[in-house]
């Protein structure tokens, strides 16, 4: 078995990432680092399936994956040993709780990767990214996913145009690059950062 075989879809975890192409998307994106210590911090954690599956994607000892959301996972079930090993936290935060944003950033950070799929609003989206760029390490991503969502309804309104400005002044912002992806089933804007 070649060795991302494994993470190209399987059940254990409990995510739309995988249908939606979005692992595959992260695996390429992630191989060369993959096996270093990180830091990841991962906005909107759901049931906790793409956390898990990151845990185990990431695979050096030290790699510390931090999931905040307003409804914490059970992982009681499945991928409890992360939890345990303290590889994996969960914080209860909302998107829109700068003052809590900060400070799990600044116990946390910086981080590696930080990847927000919470919302997919504009104010929440917005509070996030200029809270905690500043928190990315230099060679760091930061993930924007689901940007789409501004064809689902009003209340996603502004989200799109906030990314694509985003994309045109990554220089101005010291970004090395970014990339986008766009199709019907997903879309995510990744920003490296260069400072």
């Amino acid at each position: 078995m070649a060795s991302d075989e494994r993470f190209t879809f399987n059940p254990k975890y409990r995510t739309d990432k995988f249908e939606t192409g979005l692992m595959a998307i992260y695996t390429k994106q992630f191989e060369a680092i993959r096996n270093q210590p990180l830091r990841m911090l991962e906005i909107g954690v759901g049931l906790g399936g793409a956390t898990a599956f990151f845990a185990d994607y990431f695979s050096h000892v030290d790699t510390r994956i931090f999931g905040i959301d307003i409804f914490l996972p059970d992982l009681r079930k499945r991928h409890m040993h992360h939890v345990e090993s303290g590889r994996i936290e969960f914080i209860k935060c909302d998107q829109m709780d700068t003052e809590k944003l900060l400070h799990i950033a600044e116990a946390h950070g910086p981080f590696d990767i930080i990847i927000d799929d919470g919302a997919h609003r504009l104010a929440e989206t917005k509070n996030c990214f200029e809270h905690l760029q500043p928190f990315i390490k230099k060679g760091g991503y930061y993930i924007i996913e689901d940007f789409n969502a501004q064809f689902m309804g009003k209340e996603y309104k502004g989200i799109l145009p906030y990314v694509m400005g985003l994309a045109r002044k990554a220089a101005a912002m010291k970004m090395l690059n970014y990339t986008i992806h766009s199709s019907f089933r997903c879309s995510t804007a990744i920003f490296r950062s260069n400072i």
